[in-house]
């Protein structure tokens, strides 16, 4: 029995939710405020002007079978047929409805919005410009390594009490120590004067789901059982950076949404057909950030997140890391139906082989 779904936000999980889905015959309508898909992780380059655009096209992206509606869900109604209030009135109803607005409220370079506002005033500083990230982990360090490689007549100032990478190994964060400066980072405990102020200090969600009364944590994160759905709802479902689970909270990315998302979609199929909904099952691989086009750090992590002493970096690591970045927008747009991850259930003998995710 196929069963029709409403998805709200189109970021990696809510775009991989979708077509997977839709793939499988159910009916789904997928709400966004853009037509466009953001690209979130290659926002710093945008920002730094090493890529002239993180967008793109929805209609290039979505199965063919996905209804799409462009609007902002500012309401979402619980009950048998759960239900999204658009922002011009409308009102969109279906058997299941997954919350995947994802992250990037507010300034800074989580989003699309902050992100153009600070391509534009990087780009009108005058050499010898001094240029302060706050915030010293994965976010922070792209964009300022991201920064400094591309516009080194800048001064570009780190700024964390922590230190670099604080959640990872001492020996990683040696290293990053010891690299940043020769890519022209300088680090530093305190606060500084700069001519721009780059806020990396960490995302910040949506408040659709405090708003609608669903129960959500201290940072607005809607708040989910162990299936992925929202607690006391078995038609809600969450993915992606805007919902967490309570028993075992993990770290915002597109590592975790399309996971969270390929659960959901599989989850809602068993719902439908009877079948009792698997508690969500997922492991870390790798950690990832770059140092500008031509460095990166590649930290192979234990399924809990905690580093091993196995590392990549310099070319091979870019290498890598570049490879990832591509890997979590195709997935999810040509590949839904067959994404697996570290965790997933085993597929039936007989079935098609699936594609690997990105970590």
């Amino acid at each position: 029995m196929k069963s029709s779904a409403l998805v709200i936000g189109a970021g990696y999980g809510g775009l991989l939710t979708a077509n997977r889905l839709a793939a499988r015959g159910h009916r789904v309508t997928l709400v966004n405020e853009r037509a466009e898909f953001v690209d979130r992780i290659r926002l710093h380059e945008y920002v730094a002007g090493t890529r002239d655009h993180a967008t793109r096209p929805l209609a290039t992206m979505l199965h063919h079978a996905v209804r799409f509606v462009q609007g902002r869900a500012t309401r979402i109604h619980p009950g048998r047929t759960p239900a999204a209030t658009l922002s011009d009135g409308s009102t969109h109803a279906a058997d299941h409805l997954v919350l995947a607005v994802g992250s990037g409220a507010g300034l800074g370079p989580a989003g699309l919005d902050g992100a153009t506002a600070l391509r534009r005033q990087l780009h009108a500083l005058p050499a010898g410009a001094r240029v302060l990230i706050n915030g010293a982990g994965l976010t922070g360090i792209e964009t300022a390594t991201e920064i400094a490689t591309a516009h080194p007549a800048l001064r570009v100032l780190l700024h964390d009490p922590a230190g670099p990478l604080p959640t990872s190994s001492l020996r990683n964060r040696d290293w990053l120590r010891q690299r940043l400066p020769r890519l022209g980072v300088d680090l530093t405990d305190q606060q500084a004067e700069a001519d721009l102020t780059i806020d990396c200090t960490g995302f910040r969600v949506p408040a659709l789901a405090a708003e609608s009364g669903l129960p959500v944590d201290a940072h607005g994160r809607v708040l989910l059982d162990d299936t992925l759905a929202v607690r006391g709802h078995d038609n809600l479902w969450g993915v992606g950076d805007a919902a967490v689970m309570a028993s075992r909270p993990l770290r915002m990315a597109c590592a975790v949404a399309e996971p969270m998302g390929g659960h959901v979609a599989d989850g809602i199929g068993r719902y439908a057909a009877g079948q009792p909904v698997r508690p969500f099952n997922f492991g870390f691989g790798l950690q990832c950030v770059s140092l500008g086009r031509d460095d990166a750090m590649i930290v192979f992590v234990h399924r809990d997140d905690r580093p091993t002493t196995a590392r990549l970096t310099g070319r091979a690591g870019a290498w890598f890391k570049e490879l990832v970045s591509t890997a979590a927008v195709v997935f999810p747009a040509r590949f839904a139906q067959g994404y697996v991850w570290l965790g997933a259930p085993k597929r039936r003998p007989g079935r098609p082989a699936a594609i690997g995710a990105p970590a």
